[in-house]
Order: C-alpha cells, then sequence, then structure tokens
C-alpha cells in the first residue's frame, strides 16, 4: 500500500476506472443520503465532483468508500482500544492495477500517518508497529550486546501491515517467538572504528540473529563516533555519513535454531 499524489486529475482517472469496474454506465447509479461532514471531506478529497457530494448525492463507488469508512474505524477501536483514530485520506480500489482500497489514518498524540489495507484477508493495519517499537529496539538491542558489546543502537520499522490479532497487546516476545507473522527492517549500529574487526562484528551479529530466530531485513553499520546521548542514532548517521566505516546488509527469514 502506497500513498499516491493528490492531483485531481489521478482521481478522475480512478472515478472512472471504479464505474467501469463496477458495471456503470455513463450516467452512475447515484443515491442521497447524510454523512458526517468528516467523511464528506475525506469523499471531496478523491473525488472530482464536489458539488454533487454537497447535495448529498453519491455514486455506488463513494457509498461503498464511506461504508468502509465506518467499518475501518470499527476495526481500529476494537483492534486498540486506547486509541481514538481519525481518517485522514483514502486510495479508492483500482482493480486494473490490482490495488485495494487503502485508508491513512492518525491516532491522538502519534504524529505519523499509518496505513490501514482492505483486501482478501479483509482488513489490515500496521499501527501495531508504533506500539511495540520502543520495547522492540530495547530488546532487540539487549540480544546483540551480549554477543557484542559495541552494538550501540537499534533502530526498527515495521512497515507490513496485519489483521486483528497484531493488536496492542503484541510484544517483542510475541513478535520473537511468531517469527513468520511479523517482519521488519532495522539498522543496528556498532562503535568501531577498524573496518577489519568491524566485519567480525558483523558475523557474530549475524549468528546471533540466526540462532535467536529473529525474523527481519538488517542494515549492519559500523560507525566511528555516535550522537550525544538522546540523540536518534539513525538520524545522526543519515545527516552525516562520514562516520560510517563500514556496512553490510543481511536477511534472516530462518527458524530459529536455538
Amino acid at each position: 500500500c502506497r500513498k499516491g499524489g493528490d492531483m485531481k486529475i489521478k482521481w478522475l482517472y480512478i472515478l472512472a476506472v471504479s464505474c467501469c469496474l463496477a458495471g456503470c454506465s455513463d450516467t452512475p447509479e447515484e443515491t442521497e443520503t447524510t454523512h458526517t461532514q468528516e467523511k464528506i471531506d475525506l469523499l471531496k478529497s478523491i473525488s472530482v465532483d464536489e458539488e454533487r457530494i454537497d447535495e448529498g448525492k453519491f455514486y455506488s463507488w463513494q457509498e461503498e468508500i464511506l461504508v468502509q469508512y465506518d467499518e475501518a474505524l470499527e476495526y481500529l477501536s476494537r483492534k486498540y482500544p486506547s486509541y481514538e483514530f481519525t481518517i485522514t485520506d483514502c486510495r479508492p480500489e483500482n482493480k486494473i492495477n490490482n490495488m485495494n482500497t487503502t485508508f491513512w489514518f492518525t491516532a491522538e498524540g502519534v504524529p505519523e500517518d499509518y496505513e490501514l489495507c482492505i483486501g482478501d484477508s479483509g482488513y489490515e493495519d500496521n499501527f501495531y508497529g508504533y506500539l511495540v517499537k520502543e520495547d522492540y529496539e530495547k530488546s532487540l538491542l539487549e540480544i546483540l550486546q551480549k554477543a557484542v558489546p559495541e552494538t550501540a543502537a537499534v533502530s526498527t520499522v515495521f512497515n507490513t501491515v496485519l489483521g486483528e490479532k497484531y493488536d496492542e497487546t503484541l510484544t517483542p516476545a510475541k513478535i520473537m517467538a511468531d517469527s513468520s507473522g511479523v517482519t521488519n527492517s532495522t539498522e543496528i549500529f556498532i562503535l568501531e572504528q577498524d573496518p577489519v574487526q568491524a566485519e567480525k562484528f558483523f558475523e557474530e551479529i549475524k549468528e546471533t540473529l540466526l540462532y535467536k530466530g529473529v525474523y527481519g531485513s538488517y542494515h549492519i553499520i559500523a560507525v566511528s563516533s555516535g550522537p550525544d546521548s538522546g540523540k536518534d542514532f539513525s538520524e545522526f548517521v543519515k545527516n552525516d555519513q562520514s562516520v560510517i566505516v563500514t556496512d553490510q546488509r543481511y536477511n534472516n527469514f530462518t527458524h530459529r535454531l536455538s
């Protein structure tokens, strides 16, 4: 699921495609009904017929989006009862390009947008990644530092959309035990100025990930220095790549060996 541009020509194309796939005639079936202003604003942002929407008239594909809007919020509230959500954007289904309907949403107190996709598996999202990120990074760092004390930091991103099983009760232990369910992309930072020694540390890191069965795609980076305490290590290296001594990428999709 990826968020596209906001040019209205794109939505004109989507409207035409949606109507064709729904078997619409030159004058698509429309209904009249009442919806909240938030839903109306969202619909107008992805449509080219704002006056009709203001009149409370909707094509069948627009009605479907409004139904999915309600179902998406119900799904999120059921999965994460401790949070309140707002849907911020939508990309309607496009069967020609094999794209499912996608909503983007935010939670109260959370600055980033997250994705909710509607596909063959039902409703799936990636908000769980925000909830588990900090504890997961702490747990993974502890594991790696036992093998390589020079490991300074890890930074993990969970982008895969997953269903209701992966809710706000998800823990790092559950992720590491259910290695086929949750994938991630993780940067691992090691403080080491000698590239030869750094390569040896890389092998120890990879061996630890393999035997612990910690699934994921890894970018292991040896750096000559790091940020001040409490600062974001990943952002520091991104802004000053001269500190990179050597690096290596590694994918671990192997079952736990220990």
